[in-house]
């Protein structure tokens, strides 16, 4: 009877706990391998035991190479960085139109007395999210004809400038263009829009040749003193 009752919960055990509680693992792996953000899963000893997909790809590592995904992301993420409020950590790989921008999450898990059972590591790439904002905050801060300031913003720079800078001498240049209709009216629109960002173009690489030539002569002044 002993053995038969044995037997009795052993299937119950598999047959309602084990198959219930694997197919949940498979269905839940089947689930992170797929996603986009990589993510990894450390040992209280630091070694990576597990990867999905795109943490393979990531940190460019096999699954037979797993171990080594730590010294390899720490490799590619090896600038500081710095931290936002949620408490991840933002890195920057790249430089340039090559940037790629990933925001890093490490959460420690414990066990009911506090011991550490080990860490997982999610990275998302967020390098669509960060362009969206630079063209959006180009857009509303730069003229979308020629390039330059808005007013507003260049008020802001301004101010700016004189607050940070107080000891140092600016010069402001400005150009009115009056009666550009007539240049519509005779030439067309096309051709104005042309003359228009030819003229934001000119007065740009202007200002930097006069910033240029300023600093030239205050670095002169003060050498001859």
């Amino acid at each position: 009877m002993l053995g038969y009752g044995t037997l009795g919960i052993l299937i119950y055990f598999f047959a309602l706990q084990y198959r219930p509680l694997r197919l949940l693992d498979r269905i839940l792996s089947g689930i992170v391998s797929g996603m986009d953000e990589a993510l990894y899963i450390f040992d209280p000893a630091g070694k990576c035991i597990w990867a999905n997909k795109t943490g393979l790809e990531l940190a460019k590592v096999s699954e037979d190479e797993i171990e080594k995904a730590a010294d390899s992301l720490m490799a590619l993420f090896k600038n500081a960085g710095s931290e936002n409020d949620t408490g991840s950590v933002q890195r920057v790989v790249g430089s340039g139109d090559d940037a790629r921008y990933y925001t890093l999450e490490e959460n420690r898990t414990v066990d009911e007395n506090g011991k550490s059972l080990g860490t997982y590591l999610r990275i998302c790439d967020v390098t669509e999210e960060q362009n969206r904002m630079k063209r959006e905050m180009y857009a509303a801060t730069h003229d979308l004809m020629t390039g330059v300031y808005t007013r507003e913003y260049l008020f802001t720079k301004i101010s700016e400038k004189l607050v940070n800078d107080p000891d140092t001498v600016y010069y402001i240049l400005y150009i009115d263009v009056k009666n550009f209709q007539m240049v519509n009216d005779i030439f067309g629109t096309e051709f104005g829009d042309h003359t228009i960002r030819h003229m934001g173009e000119w007065i740009s690489y202007s200002s930097a040749d006069f910033l240029d030539l300023h600093c030239s002569i205050s670095t002169f002044k003060v050498r001859k003193q």
